[in-house]
């Protein structure tokens, strides 16, 4: 899927079977794209529809049958309808396992306001103390609900890529993500030409 996609942490909060879960994404409508079972078990699995395509993730230690925890993306050029597929499936996967999803935009957004760094320095940044940490860790807990996700009341940049074509339907709230955004494309046309 590339760099530009947006990342989300599913936690259980108790922990499940590796072999339950492959049969739940599978059941659901999520394609096998690669599998490893050697040392360790890990599996990339495609959701794909007219909404776009939604990405899971599940890796496991060697000798182990349960996880805590697993990856769920999508890429930012997907169809902002893709946001509805990927809520109903967290939805989907909360009746049967109780979970919480974890916004990873919402950390990286957290992390550059903190340490009050552009995108550009992201490598200098210093990593916050341990209060500080948590703080940001339980902003990242984000509820099951699409319509919320969509009004990103943090202006997440990432998440803003989605949206743009909805924008362009209402008055956008967003005007500093958006110059980011018009940076980031000129920046990037900029080194093609080169």
């Amino acid at each position: 899927m590339g760099i530009e996609a947006y990342l989300f942490r599913i936690r259980f909060k108790k922990k499940v079977d590796y072999s339950e879960l492959d049969n739940f994404l599978k059941k659901y409508g999520f394609k096998v794209v690669e599998s490893h079972d050697k040392d360790y078990k890990e599996s990339f699995y495609e959701l794909k529809s007219r909404k776009g395509v939604t990405e899971a993730h599940v890796y496991i230690g060697p000798d182990k049958d349960k996880l805590d925890s697993f990856y769920v993306r999508f890429s930012v050029i997907s169809p902002p309808l893709v946001i509805e597929q990927t809520f109903d499936f967290f939805a989907a996967l909360n009746e049967k396992s109780d979970l919480e999803v974890q916004d990873t935009e919402i950390s990286n957004h957290e992390f550059l306001t903190t340490t009050k760094l552009d995108d550009r320095k992201i490598v200098d940044m210093e990593i916050p103390d341990e209060e500080t940490y948590e703080k940001i860790m339980k902003k990242t807990v984000i509820p099951i609900d699409a319509k919320k996700f969509r009004e990103n009341e943090l202006g997440i940049r990432k998440r803003s890529m989605v949206l743009v074509k909805s924008w362009r339907k209402k008055p956008i709230r967003c005007q500093d993500t958006l110059r980011r955004m018009r940076r980031d494309a000129m920046l990037h046309l900029h080194y093609l030409e080169e």
